[in-house]
């Protein structure tokens, strides 16, 4: 996903193969729901809900309008290997 993150006053920053990601979550609610926003090259919008005793995460990958195919594409497959291994890290904990 992101090596080296660490917290600053206000946000999350970690080494990503894009470059540095700049991440804020959503302060604690009652609805159960956490919501982060990366700020990278492209963008990408991810929330969790609580779900009685399971989560349910969802993903929305946006794309910008001078990204080319290409860039598309490579940032399409980093989500996909970064919600693998959130997968089998939730899995593993159970």
């Amino acid at each position: 996903m992101s090596s080296s993150p660490h917290q600053t006053a206000s946000v999350w920053v970690a080494a990503t193969p894009a470059g540095e990601a700049i991440v804020r979550f959503s302060d604690a609610n009652d609805f159960g729901v956490l919501d982060h926003c990366v700020k990278l090259e492209g963008k990408a919008a991810l929330r969790m809900i609580a779900n009685g005793k399971q989560t349910e995460i969802e993903l929305v990958l946006f794309r910008l309008p001078e990204m080319s195919d290409e860039d598309f594409d490579r940032d399409a497959g980093m989500v996909e290997r970064d919600l693998s291994k959130l997968k089998s890290l939730l899995e593993s904990q159970l």
